[in-house]
């Protein structure tokens, strides 16, 4: 069990090749080719240990961590005491022209790789060593990202470890412990509805009913009778609404900033007092309920327009969480991404692990303006259409697959527009962008997101409104 004779344990001086690239351990027979490979090995920035039987390469394998073996196949039952010993290890098998066969069967035994005697390129088993290495490193980065979602697990669809995310979970846990109104503040997809369930499942009202009110799903006319519910002549209870039935529980607004002013009100009256009527009743009824709304980053906006009253606002606000889209916390995307996998996966009875790399890279630059929910989706997407056992570029949704973020910007019509029209779509998605952008960071104050623009508050607010359409 030998290191090669005279070798530093890393990059031979002067070779420009880049040292660290993994630690090889070459198992040969031969000692003429046992030190040449790893004079090759080293030249290539890998550390290089040798061992000249199995019982030396075994013995090393069982105190220095390795990353990948170059296995001599003439060393009998090396490929499967090795595989036993350290499951993790990826094996590339070497052959003579004469044992490729038995190299083959080596490789269905669990070897990752083979290459065949005598090496007709110089540098094929630094090749092989390196996507060995590399293979080894993504599986270990995969069992991490598992790993990392099973703790996770009692959040459930909420992951994450960016600062932002992170923070408003912080929050969560001290607004579950209280019964005070909870703000969810966010673009839509960014799991306000998620944020909401979990806050009320771990608090004293869990085991109370919660019921939901998609506020922008009802016309204005209904809206006031479901939430508070009626009381009709000749009918001396009528029916409760959501406030009543999540008396005790939780009432949790989706989208709040679409209510009608004079429902906006009715629920001013009932934070401040504990009391509402049913529409059409002049009965005052007492209830226990705990409000939690969600609402898009542009409150201030809307009070400000009056279409938002602000005294809700400030009712509603006790405690306010802010949620990042997922272009703020592209930290993310790995674990959110492995976490949509495994949950589709499942679903659709489909025996898919892993995430390849250029695939996971197109998912990190894309820009999500659906944020979670849209990634999701292109998860579910790929999932179906991938043929074999990892995700890759081809089986995400065209824009992705394709490297298209820059043809989104123009509608999907690269090639089909002339110059001047093309350049003025990319305009227009670049100014859309950047208000959005800016109103964001100035959390909807127009003098504020105009101050980091650079610009003069009227010129910005023509600006919004031309993004804006009003």
């Amino acid at each position: 069990m030998t290191r090669p004779s005279g070798a530093p344990p890393a990059q031979s001086p002067g070779s420009g090749a880049p040292a660290n690239r993994g630690r090889v351990l070459v198992a040969e027979a031969d000692r003429e080719l046992r030190r040449s490979l790893a004079r090759l090995l080293l030249a290539h920035g890998f550390e290089a240990l040798t061992a000249e039987d199995e019982s030396a390469a075994l013995a090393l394998l069982a105190t220095t961590s390795v990353d990948a073996l170059i296995a001599d196949l003439r060393l009998p039952g090396l490929v499967e005491r090795a595989r036993e010993a350290r499951p993790d290890l990826e094996i590339v098998v070497t052959a003579g022209l004469g044992d490729v066969e038995a190299a083959v069967s080596a490789v269905r035994a669990g070897a990752y790789d083979f290459v065949a005697k005598p090496f007709v390129v110089e540098d094929a088993i630094p090749l092989a060593a390196a996507r060995a290495v590399e293979r080894r490193r993504l599986k270990k980065r995969a069992r991490a990202l598992e790993e990392r979602l099973e703790e996770m697990a009692s959040l459930g669809e909420i992951v994450g470890e960016s600062r932002g995310i992170q923070e408003a979970l912080r929050i969560a846990a001290g607004a579950a412990q209280a019964s005070s109104p909870v703000l969810l503040v966010g673009e839509s997809g960014t799991g306000k509805d998620l944020f909401a369930r979990l806050i009320h499942r771990r608090g004293a009202r869990a085991d109370q009913p919660m019921r939901v009110l998609r506020c922008d799903a009802l016309p204005e006319d209904v809206i006031e009778r479901e939430l508070f519910g009626f009381a009709e002549e000749g009918d001396a209870e009528g029916r409760p609404g959501l406030v009543e039935l999540a008396d005790k529980g939780t009432l949790f607004l989706d989208e709040v900033t679409a209510l009608p002013l004079p429902v906006q009100a009715r629920l001013v009256y009932l934070l401040a007092r504990g009391e509402m009527t049913r529409a059409g009743s002049l009965r005052a009824r007492r209830v226990d309920v705990r409000v939690i709304a969600s609402a898009p980053p542009d409150l201030k906006e809307r009070i400000a327009a009056g279409r938002f009253r602000e005294d809700l606002f400030y009712k509603l606000r006790v405690l306010a969480i802010h949620l990042p889209p997922i272009r703020r916390r592209k930290e993310d995307i790995p674990l959110l991404a492995y976490h949509f996998l495994h949950k589709h996966a499942r679903r659709a009875g489909r025996d898919i692990r892993r995430i390849g790399v250029e695939a996971l890279r197109s998912l990190r630059e894309r820009s999500w303006p659906g944020n979670v929910r849209e990634l999701e989706a292109a998860i579910e997407h790929a999932v179906a259409m991938a043929p074999g056992a990892a995700l890759m570029p081809a089986d995400l949704p065209g824009e992705l697959g394709e490297g298209g973020e820059g043809r989104e910007a123009l509608g999907g019509e690269v090639g089909e527009l002339p110059y001047a029209k093309a350049k003025e779509r990319v305009v227009e998605a670049f100014d859309r962008a950047y208000v959005e952008e800016l109103l964001e960071r100035a959390a909807g104050n127009l003098s504020e997101a105009a101050r980091l623009a650079g610009m003069d508050r009227s010129n910005w607010k023509r600006l919004v409104r031309k993004v804006r359409g009003s």
